[in-house]
């Protein structure tokens, strides 16, 4: 689950956990009216597509650009999110993602959610996301490549 001291960091701090630092991938989100209930708060459910919006980003941006070429296909095994405050639309937000308990077919990604205005955390949730063969549907090895590259935001390794 998500280190709850971690969750407490100001959006920009760098985490120095070995030689290296880990890096934290950012990204920026703006709900609209149209996200929203009759009461003016964000529908839950958009917290998952933010997960994957900024899962899909972070892997094309800074781990593979096509992921397409991939042998074999990523697949969630898993999605949680918890909710600390409401949000409300042109609210914007901050999600910070981390990788952790990074293994040969699988990794998990963590994601902070912050209002940008305040540097409040207003969810967290984790995914787990396996590479999987297409025909056979089953756990396959990670190219070597594509995981050290995801180590480099692992909070764990």
């Amino acid at each position: 689950m998500i280190n709850s001291v971690m969750s407490l960091l100001p959006i920009n701090t760098v985490i120095q956990t070995r030689a290296e630092p880990v890096l934290t991938y950012q990204h920026e989100i703006v709900p609209y009216l149209k996200e929203s209930n009759a009461y003016g708060n964000i529908y839950f459910s958009r917290y998952f597509e933010w997960q994957g919006m900024c899962r899909e980003m972070w892997f094309c941006e800074c781990i593979f650009p096509n992921m397409f070429e991939i042998k074999g296909a990523l697949v969630t095994k898993f999605a949680h999110n918890d909710y600390e405050q409401e949000l409300f639309p042109f609210q914007k937000i901050i999600c910070l993602l981390n990788s952790a308990n990074v293994r040969r077919t699988s990794f998990e990604l963590m994601f902070r959610f912050y209002s940008r205005d305040t540097n409040q955390l207003v969810a967290r949730g984790t995914q787990k996301i396996g590479l999987v063969d297409t025909n056979s549907k089953r756990p396959i090895k990670i190219p070597t490549e594509i995981l050290e590259k995801i180590r480099r935001y692992a909070m764990n390794k």
